[in-house]
């Protein structure tokens, strides 16, 4: 087998292969920090990722709030805690090495929400943000304001065509790489 080389990405050498992002706590900053620390690209899931409790502790946060409006923003704030720690994790795995990226699913309610609060509280923890389900419009404008790439989901070269056309022309410097994931076998 040939050896496999580096490749230049977003400002660093790294080795060509990525941690899908996979929802739901299965890949998390203990995963994205361990193919990162290998001089990869490792990416833990934005879905309501377990946050740290007072002592330190890893856990899965409890929603308390009775209202629906209530819950909805209980559970987005504790999602951005979340993403912040699974974000300080996998950059103290990486050792410093390789890229962190954070896979959020663009159709969540307030995804642009939590993308920017994390952002703004895990300044330099992220390298990129990977994101789908849907047309992630808005995500080059979001994520260059903090000089991280991102990598939109798309299911054809058409879903790609609009959001050039509908913005990403103008941020395409922090334009990481396009994510394609068939329609019909993705997932």
């Amino acid at each position: 087998m040939k050896e496999l080389k580096k490749i230049n990405l977003c400002g660093k050498e790294v080795y060509p292969l990525f941690e899908g992002g996979r929802g739901v706590n299965v890949s998390n900053g203990e995963t994205a920090g361990a193919w990162a620390r290998e001089d990869c690209i490792g990416t833990f899931s934005g879905v309501f990722p377990d946050s740290r409790d007072e002592n330190g502790v890893v856990k899965t946060p409890d929603i308390l709030s009775k209202s629906r409006l209530d819950r909805h923003w209980e559970m987005m704030d504790k999602a951005v805690d979340g993403c912040v720690t699974q974000a300080q994790i996998a950059y103290e795995k990486s050792n410093g090495k390789g890229l962190i990226n954070m896979n959020v699913l663009w159709e969540l309610a307030d995804s642009q929400y939590l993308i920017k609060n994390v952002l703004e509280k895990a300044k330099g923890t992220i390298n990129g943000i990977v994101s789908g389900a849907g047309l992630p419009i808005k995500l080059a404008e979001i994520t260059s304001q903090f000089g991280v790439f991102y990598y939109p989901i798309v299911s054809s070269g058409r879903a790609l065509q609009i959001l050039i056309k509908r913005g990403y022309d103008k941020f395409k410097e922090f334009m990481g790489g396009v994510v394609y994931e068939d329609p019909w076998f993705a997932g």
